[in-house]
C-alpha cells in the first residue's frame, strides 16, 4: 500500500471538517474547510498589516484558523449534535468519511475546490441571527449555515 506524510495542516483542516461537518453533504465540508482557509488569510493579512496575531483568527496559521471556528461553533449547533469535540472518537485513516475530509483539506488547501462562500470569514446557522450579522450580506447559505466575506470597515479584520 502507498503511504505518505499528510502535512500537519491537511490534518488539522481535515480533522475540523470531520467532527464538525462529517454528516453534512460534500459542499457544506468544502464551505467549512474554505472559511477556516479564508480566516488563515485574513490573519496573515492582519500580521502583515499590524505586526501582531489577529485577535480572533491567531497566528496565521491553518490550526488557529481551525480552533477560532472550534471556539465560535461551542455555541451553535452542527448537524443537531452539540459541539463537543471530546464526544467523538479520534478519526482513523480508515475511517471512510476522515478519508474524504482529507480529500476536502487537500483540495482546498490546494484550489482544486472553487470557494463556494465567496471569501467568507464568518458563519452563522440560519436560524441564529448574531448581533453582527443584521449589518451584513451573506456571501452564501451551504446546508444550515450562512456565510460572510468581510467588508470594508470590518471588526474582525481591523481589529485595533
Amino acid at each position: 500500500m502507498f503511504q505518505h506524510e499528510v502535512p500537519p495542516e491537511v490534518i488539522d483542516l481535515a480533522d475540523l471538517v470531520w467532527r464538525f461537518a462529517g454528516e453534512e453533504p460534500v459542499q457544506a465540508q468544502v464551505a467549512l474547510a474554505w472559511l477556516a482557509k479564508n480566516r488563515s488569510v485574513a490573519a496573515r493579512k492582519f500580521a502583515a498589516r499590524h505586526g501582531r496575531d489577529h485577535p480572533v483568527f491567531g497566528d496565521g496559521s491553518v490550526a488557529a484558523a481551525c480552533r477560532s471556528i472550534v471556539s465560535e461553533s461551542i455555541v451553535f449547533r452542527w448537524s443537531g449534535e452539540e459541539v463537543v469535540t471530546a464526544k467523538k472518537a479520534a478519526p482513523s485513516n480508515e475511517n471512510r468519511k476522515f478519508s474524504r475530509a482529507i480529500a476536502i483539506a487537500w483540495g482546498v488547501l490546494n484550489g482544486d475546490y472553487p470557494d463556494p462562500t465567496t471569501n467568507a470569514i464568518k458563519f452563522h446557522r440560519h436560524d441564529h441571527s448574531p448581533l453582527w450579522s443584521r449589518q451584513a450580506e451573506p456571501s452564501a447559505l451551504i446546508g444550515a449555515y450562512f456565510y460572510y466575506p468581510a467588508q470594508s470597515g470590518d471588526e474582525v479584520l481591523n481589529h485595533g
